[in-house]
């Protein structure tokens, strides 16, 4: 919107140095008055579309704008000549036609099959308990037997 404003204000002031007389515009230092108020009004027309959320017919506006100025650059006073032409493209490169697209479906009349039911969850069993643990001789627990006496490596002699 600002890049509008400033196209706007531009097109005023290089209006504002308009004069009439029989000669070229671009030596004079003056716009063609019913030039500069054609392109104010496309410029606004533009402002317009863009505010209207209508960034397609914005898009179109801004570049029919941007021909119409590079088309009649040599009636444009040299000193307004290049910041025109690089607001007015800029202003046409910046805004995007972007189409949104609204989707509607209407209810289906043919009958919906019925769901696939899924197989029943199988019930989980309930934990048993554990047994107590009960002592009982182990092999591999169980201590080596004391030798008796009498018995074994110097064993009473």
């Amino acid at each position: 919107m600002r890049r509008i404003g400033i196209l706007v204000c531009l097109l005023a002031l290089a209006a504002g140095g308009c004069g009439g007389g029989g000669r070229h515009a671009s030596t004079s230092g003056r716009l063609p008055p019913r030039l500069a108020g054609a392109w104010a009004r496309s410029a606004d027309e533009v402002a317009a579309a863009v505010a209207a959320g209508r960034s397609c017919r914005a898009s179109q506006l801004a570049q029919s704008l941007q021909a119409d100025v590079i088309e009649r650059e040599g009636s444009v006073p040299t000193r307004y000549r290049l910041v025109l032409l690089r607001a007015v493209n800029h202003l046409a490169s910046g805004i995007a036609c972007t189409r949104t697209t609204v989707v509607t479906t209407a209810p289906s009349t043919e009958p919906t099959a019925p769901a696939q039911a899924r197989p029943a969850a199988k019930p989980k069993r309930a934990a048993k308990p554990k047994p107590q643990h009960q002592p009982h001789p182990h092999p591999a627990h169980a201590k080596p037997p004391k030798p008796k006496p009498g018995h074994g490596p110097g064993g009473g002699q």
